[in-house]
């Protein structure tokens, strides 16, 4: 075996480090959409970093479209986490929102609750549709990685770890860590600076 910064692949950093999506998976997944009610979804949580079980339960009434400011409600550990919208999903969250008072943000088909598991079969599709999911080799693509996609670019781009954690409603930095990825191009420009 070489070592970390060798040609050959080191077995044990590979085992520790969570698969997450890239960007450009991430933009692939967006540019699969055929709904507005997906698309908009989609961009909650790819640019929100919200949980599968809170994108179900957002309401409009949670969102002050004035103020730009998403309240997520009864979150992991019953906590709930006030967000700021990101600029560039505030159009398409207001144009989808539309005049409708009140009610789940993204009804299901028969208006009430979406339900988690038909998130994650619409990712899927999503998935095998932008050709991120190869018949020989399938890459499960989740709700979840959305989030880790999130959390990893914000940390990729130097936002402290404390304020990420604070976005993605962790208890502690130690849970935000494990989104910090520690890669061998990663060490070797460490070593650079």
């Amino acid at each position: 075996m070489t070592g970390i910064l060798g040609i050959a692949s080191n077995s044990l950093m590979r085992k520790r480090l969570p698969t997450f999506l890239t960007e450009q998976e991430t933009d692939a997944i967006l540019g699969a959409t055929w709904r507005e009610r997906d698309r908009v979804m989609m961009l909650v949580m790819r640019y929100m970093g919200l949980r599968v079980s809170e994108v179900v339960k957002l309401r409009i009434e949670h969102i002050d479209f004035r103020a730009r400011i998403l309240n997520v409600r009864d979150a992991k550990g019953g906590k709930d986490r006030v967000l700021p919208i990101p600029k560039d999903i505030l159009g398409p969250l207001r144009g989808w929102a539309g005049n409708r008072p009140d009610g789940f943000m993204f009804p299901s088909p028969r208006g009430g609750q979406l339900s988690v598991r038909a998130v994650q079969l619409l990712l899927k599709k999503l998935a095998i549709k932008a050709k991120l999911r190869a018949a020989t080799e399938p890459r499960r693509v989740t709700p979840h990685k959305l989030r880790h996609a999130f959390c990893s670019g914000k940390i990729a781009k130097g936002v402290d770890i404390a304020v990420v954690r604070d976005l993605m409603g962790h208890s502690s930095i130690a849970v935000t860590d494990v989104y910090a990825h520690t890669t061998p191009e990663r060490l070797r420009e460490a070593m650079e600076l």
